[in-house]
């Protein structure tokens, strides 16, 4: 899926570098649509800022709302199981 990437994308939890990015359900994220960073785990948001999409920690509120759903917990289930079975996880610029 092609995205609107900045340069400068990366997680604010982890710093690992944001090279592309999907909805969960398979859409090209848009502003305002929630990240799941694939190092990590990390809940963030995308918005736009003036070299293309970047995310931004989670509000308090956002992040309560974030964690309840069950598409976020599956993947953030998913990446700690791959991060505690490979040392190396994830592949990729960090």
């Amino acid at each position: 899926m092609e995205t609107d990437l900045s340069p400068e994308a990366k997680c604010h939890e982890c710093g690992y570098q944001i090279e592309a990015a999907t909805g969960l359900s398979g859409n090209t994220p848009s502003p305002g649509d929630v990240s799941i960073c694939i190092a990590c785990g990390t809940p963030e948001v995308f918005y736009m800022c003036p070299t293309g999409m970047i995310t931004r920690p989670c509000t308090e509120e956002e992040l309560v709302e974030v964690l309840q759903d069950e598409v976020v917990k599956n993947a953030r289930f998913a990446i700690e199981m791959l991060r505690s079975h490979d040392p190396t996880w994830p592949k990729g610029a960090k």
